[in-house]
């Protein structure tokens, strides 16, 4: 008996092979379910640090945890906050140092600026959206849903008695599922084995 004669059969032994081709290109080269970046801010030279997390081409859940901070402030913006930086120095507010990365598998852009000058403006110009995140165990984090038109501002005021302030930002992709190695793998397997066997059963019948 040749090795699987059928159509079917050898149909379903492709469909395995290129699965398990597409899971590990995937893995290399495809998107990105999630991201996450470390950046520090020195207290002494900053007044406030702001960190930002922008979707450019996917949806998800950001996160924000700083340490070493004594207050921090969120909100959500539906527009790049690069552009409000004229308005931003109109409220005494310089950005002497910026962070960015981009994680273009994961479509999304993060931020982090160290800012000169009193962040109690940006509270009073946003005081209809901001809101306050409370601190546990000396750590404040914030979570919200992001997407390429709403971002998530983090503007975080250095705590007295630390000498940095220590940003951890993730970005988990949601909106679409993909399977797991482990997911494709056994459905792959599962394929062969039906190709055999199929191809067994109907050469039996021959």
């Amino acid at each position: 008996m040749r090795w699987l004669r059928s159509a079917v059969s050898r149909f379903l032994l492709y469909t395995a092979v290129a699965l398990l081709v597409a899971v590990a290109f995937g893995a290399l080269y495809g998107v990105k379910l999630s991201t996450s970046y470390n950046a520090t801010v020195p207290s002494a030279e900053v007044g406030a640090a702001v960190a930002v997390i922008m979707p450019t081409s996917s949806s998800g859940v950001a996160t924000v945890n700083v340490e070493g901070a004594s207050q921090v402030l969120y909100l959500p913006l539906g527009t790049n906050p690069i552009q409000l930086l004229p308005e931003v120095r109109g409220l005494g507010l310089n950005i002497t140092t910026m962070q960015v990365t981009t994680d273009l598998r994961a479509g999304v852009v993060i931020e982090v600026a160290g800012l000169q000058g009193n962040p109690i403006f940006v509270e009073q110009a946003f005081e209809s959206v901001v809101k306050s995140a409370s601190p546990s165990h000396g750590v404040y984090s914030v979570t919200q849903q992001v997407s390429p038109s709403s971002y998530l501002v983090v503007v975080a005021v250095p705590s007295n008695t630390s000498q940095t302030m220590a940003f951890t930002l993730s970005y988990h992709v949601t909106g679409y599922s993909r399977l797991t190695n482990d997911e494709a793998f056994a459905l792959s397997a599962a394929l062969v084995v039906v190709a055999v066997v199929y191809d067994l059963v109907r050469g039996s019948r021959l």
